[in-house]
């Protein structure tokens, strides 16, 4: 779970966390990635949404100044820092995101749904990736 959490960016996919396995102690598949993703959601710690069938099922992570008293709580506190979730949300979403051919229309469906500010990608240098 923590591997989400702590993936670049603020959303994740499956094949997201699966291409930056090296961060975890092992790679997710999508069956794992989801389940792992519902548990962060029962923790309050973000939502995973189902887009348009096309997509693999994405995870929104909450902004870092909503996660300050949610990752201090008891079962949180193995899952990662603030201080590194906020670093990490900061970054750039990975390649597989950024670099992938529905990447537009992934971060354009999430925006426009209203589950992400545009900002988030914009002020990461990826605005060529909007349309």
């Amino acid at each position: 779970m923590s591997g989400i959490l702590l993936l670049p960016g603020p959303i994740a996919t499956s094949i997201s966390v699966k291409q930056s396995s090296k961060l975890f102690l092992f790679a997710l598949n999508k069956s794992k990635f989801e389940t792992a993703s519902n548990k962060l959601e029962a923790l309050n710690l973000g939502k995973l949404v189902y887009l348009h069938g096309k997509f693999s099922p994405v995870f929104i992570k909450k902004l870092p100044s909503e996660m300050g008293p949610l990752l201090a709580r008891e079962e949180c506190q193995d899952l990662c820092s603030l201080e590194e979730y906020s670093g990490r949300f900061e970054m750039v979403p990975p390649k597989s995101i950024t670099n992938n051919p529905r990447c537009p229309e992934l971060i354009n469906t999430v925006i426009n749904m209203g589950l992400v500010a545009p900002e988030l990608f914009r002020e990461r240098d990826s605005a060529e990736y909007l349309h």
